[in-house]
């Protein structure tokens, strides 16, 4: 299945791939297409969790979802997806919302967590994630809206968070995210497109995003890249 994927990034990449382990956390459109990315790459093991169910509302952009899974819960429907894609998965799916640091606590004593990827839609949640990172471990971090999409990568050691990037949010702040306003399905497929490629990139200890925040319109099809510092 992953053959053409070794020709491109070779089998020592591949095998990384295969052991890595990762937190997905958010399963609408970028959600969707960044685990069904990360699967087709060779990801083996995975975590995703959402509380949300799906509705029609949602399928211009939620890629893993039709008209069937309307009604259903967002990660037992991905989970199918995803399964049938690579039946070798392992996959955890947690059905509820992040509250507090401690939601993941359990999750980070049980399994030895490579990264997370916020495909999240509020900075309530996507907070909860950035001070729950640990040291060895990266935050994948995109957000969609309209023609839009942001896109950067977190490590602990650099000492630069999302609420440094974000300062002047309050935490319930929705900037850039399919909450706050419409969302075409070219940006959420791009922008996924971009955050699977950098959690590979991650992976393999070569992020491209780190201290950076790329920045996408598609409406005239421009990419700005953004130094970030404390």
């Amino acid at each position: 299945m992953f053959s053409d994927n070794i020709h491109c990034w070779g089998k020592e990449t591949q095998k990384l791939l295969h052991k890595s382990v990762l937190l997905i956390a958010g399963m609408g459109g970028l959600g969707c297409c960044v685990s069904e990315l990360l699967v087709r790459s060779g990801v083996e093991n995975l975590i995703i969790l959402d509380h949300d169910r799906i509705s029609e509302q949602n399928l211009n952009r939620q890629f893993l979802y039709n008209q069937n899974d309307v009604g259903s819960l967002k990660v037992e429907a991905a989970a199918d997806k995803l399964k049938q894609i690579n039946p070798d998965l392992k996959l955890i799916s947690l059905n509820y919302k992040l509250k507090t640091v401690s939601d993941l606590q359990e999750i980070q004593n049980n399994f030895s967590l490579q990264g997370f990827i916020d495909c999240l839609d509020n900075y309530t949640s996507r907070f909860i994630l950035d001070d729950a990172l640990k040291n060895d471990q990266f935050l994948v971090h995109g957000g969609v809206n309209n023609y839009f999409g942001q896109i950067t990568t977190i490590k602990r050691k650099n000492q630069i968070s999302l609420r440094d990037i974000y300062a002047n949010l309050q935490d319930s702040a929705t900037s850039c995210s399919a909450a706050e306003g419409s969302v075409l399905p070219h940006a959420v497929s791009v922008t996924g497109s971009l955050m699977a490629l950098e959690t590979i990139n991650n992976i393999q200890g070569n992020p491209q995003l780190e201290n950076t925040l790329l920045i996408l319109d598609l409406k005239d099809l421009s990419l700005a890249k953004i130094k970030l510092t404390v």
